[in-house]
């Protein structure tokens, strides 16, 4: 993990080693946390290294940790936000599901300024939520 961190991260990984690392990336993707994972796509895109088969098996990874609503800590969730708006290289169903997210957990984001502050950045900038949590969010800003 610490390579990863260490050079994917900081986005000095080369295009050789990113293609070396994505398949034991993805097979330790069930004992990494949420936000490593959401972190590894977003600098992977920014190194503009896009495996859509390593992609897929990331989201997918993710997706089963954000369908568990109370598993996920607000921090953890930010750093997805923030990940794919940013890429915007997430399925619609990500999209969907992320906006979900918010909305079951609304009552506990509603009370965190940072969290309401970086969501009403990420997702009100990209588009890439529904107009209802956008409006809740503003709403509460």
């Amino acid at each position: 993990m610490m390579v990863v961190q260490g050079l994917v991260y900081n986005l000095r990984a080369t295009e050789e080693l990113l293609a070396f690392l994505h398949p034991h990336i993805l097979a330790l993707s069930g004992e990494l946390g949420v936000s490593d994972l959401a972190r590894i796509i977003k600098s992977t895109h920014l190194l503009e290294y896009d495996d859509l088969s390593f992609n897929k098996g990331v989201e997918s990874a993710i997706l089963g940790a954000l369908k568990d609503v109370g598993r996920l800590e607000i921090e953890e969730f930010l750093e997805v936000v923030k990940s794919y708006t940013v890429t915007r290289i997430g399925s619609r169903e990500l999209y969907k599901t992320l906006d979900l997210w918010i909305q079951f957990r609304w009552e506990e984001v509603s009370e965190d300024r940072g969290a309401l502050d970086t969501l009403g950045l990420y997702l009100g900038e990209s588009g890439l939520a529904s107009i209802k949590t956008l409006k809740m969010i503003q709403n509460m800003i």
